[in-house]
């Protein structure tokens, strides 16, 4: 059986969810139809799911990080990607594409301050400059602690 409120058109075999589903597992089966928008280009719907999804665990990463892309990539809204990403850090501080994401973010924003704060945080974990590098981070001597 499919929740009363998914589409029928997402009610595939690979998304179809017991009814006996765990509030647990629905908010996983919900970032699953989210991603599914996503990778349709559905920005609306994702963001829909995403927020069913933390409605039911807060502590979603899956769903954080991705909503955070979302608003960013569809909605062109920083500011509720970067609230998403700060959720994520309050969440799963060890979560290193988040902090890529915010450098990423703070690059396009050109605002050295932001970016100097997470690229900080990664040299802190143990990350090397090569290795941010790597996630297509451009890090200039004037951006080095």
């Amino acid at each position: 059986r499919c929740l009363s409120d998914w589409s029928s058109d997402v009610c595939s075999s690979d998304l179809v969810l017991a009814g006996e589903a765990t509030v647990l597992n629905k908010d996983v089966a919900y970032s699953g139809i989210a991603r599914y928008y996503m990778e349709q280009q559905g920005g609306d719907s994702a963001i829909h799911y995403y927020d069913k999804a933390l409605e039911l665990n807060p502590k979603n990463t899956d769903a954080l990080g991705n909503e955070g892309m979302c608003f960013l990539n569809f909605k062109k809204d920083l500011i509720q990607a970067d609230q998403c990403w700060d959720r994520l850090i309050q969440v799963d501080p060890d979560n290193l594409q988040v902090y890529y994401n915010l450098i990423g973010l703070y690059q396009h924003l050109n605002d050295k301050k932001g970016i100097k704060k997470y690229l900080k945080i990664l040299l802190k974990k143990g990350i090397s400059i090569d290795e941010i590098r790597k996630h297509g981070i451009v890090v200039s001597d004037e951006l080095l602690p």
